[in-house]
C-alpha cells in the first residue's frame, strides 16, 4: 500500500498492518529522527506556550527576551547583569538618606528594604544595640530560666570552704574510692543522712539564726561519719533507693 513519509513526503510501500499498528510513518531512520528533532523544537512542540517575551532594558533600553516566568517572579528588568548592576546601584542611591525605620534601643533612623521590615529582620541599626536589648531581655524575670531570684541553701553550702573541707576529708578517709564498688574516677561525697534534714534539724537547734548561719554551726552536718565516698554510678542508684548505707 502507498503511504507518504511524514517529514520528506517521498511515496514508500506499507502494508496495512503497518499502517493500523501506526509504524511506517517514515522513509528511514534519518527522516524519523529529523522530524522527531522538529516536533520537539518551538511551536512544534506540544507544550509550546509562545516562547519568550519581549522587554525593553531599563538601563539603556536594549530590547531583549526573557522567560514569562521571569517576568512573574519579578525579573527581566535588565538586559545584562552589567546594566543590572547599574540599575541597582541608581535606585539604592535614591533610597539612601531615606530612613523608614527607628532602632527601639537608641531611637536612631535608618532604612531596611520593605521585605526586612515585613518579617521583622533587622531591626536594630547595630550589632551593638542588638546585644545590649537582648541582654535586658534575659535578665531577671525576663529570663526563661527565672527561678524567683533565690539561690537555694543546698548550693550556697556546697559553694562554701567549710564543705569543701569536709568533702575533702570524706575522700581521703576512703582512699579517693567509692565504697560501695571500690572503683576510683568521678567520686562524689554523699551524705548518708541527708543534708534536707539536717538542715531543719539546724533550724530547730538554732532558731535565732537563719537557715544558712544555722547550718553552717550545726557540727551533725559537717561530721565526716555521716559521709561515704560513691562513684557517679553508686550515688545514683542509691537516691534511685536501690540500696541505703547506715551509719
Amino acid at each position: 500500500m502507498n503511504h507518504k513519509c511524514l517529514n520528506c513526503g517521498k511515496k514508500i510501500l506499507r502494508s496495512l498492518g503497518q499502517i493500523k499498528s501506526g509504524h511506517g510513518k517514515y522513509c528511514s531512520k534519518e527522516c524519523s529522527v529529523e522530524y522527531r528533532i522538529k516536533r520537539s523544537i518551538g511551536s512544534g512542540n506540544p507544550a509550546w506556550r509562545g516562547g519568550k517575551s519581549k522587554c525593553i532594558c531599563k538601563t539603556c533600553g536594549k530590547e531583549f527576551k526573557v522567560n514569562p516566568s521571569r517576568i512573574k517572579r519579578g525579573q527581566g528588568k535588565y538586559c545584562s547583569s552589567k546594566c543590572r548592576h547599574i540599575g541597582v546601584a541608581k535606585t539604592n542611591h535614591k533610597l539612601r538618606g531615606r530612613n523608614n525605620c527607628s532602632c527601639p534601643v537608641c531611637g536612631t533612623g535608618f532604612h531596611r528594604k520593605p521585605s526586612y521590615i515585613r518579617k521583622l529582620l533587622h531591626t536594630y541599626c547595630s550589632l551593638k544595640c542588638y546585644s545590649i536589648n537582648k541582654e535586658g531581655e534575659n535578665l531577671g524575670d525576663n529570663n526563661p530560666n527565672w527561678k524567683g531570684g533565690i539561690k537555694p541553701i543546698a548550693s550556697i553550702l556546697r559553694a562554701t570552704d567549710q564543705y569543701e573541707k569536709w568533702r575533702h576529708a570524706v575522700f581521703i578517709r576512703d582512699n579517693f574510692k567509692c565504697r560501695v564498688c571500690k572503683e576510683g574516677g568521678r567520686i562524689h561525697a554523699h551524705h548518708i543522712k541527708r543534708m534536707s534534714i539536717l538542715r531543719k534539724e539546724a533550724q530547730k537547734y538554732f532558731p535565732l539564726f537563719g537557715e544558712l548561719e544555722a547550718c553552717k554551726l550545726y557540727p551533725p552536718l559537717w561530721d565526716t561519719n555521716n559521709g561515704i565516698t560513691l562513684c557517679i554510678k553508686c550515688h545514683s542508684t542509691m537516691h534511685n533507693g536501690v540500696f541505703s548505707w547506715e551509719i
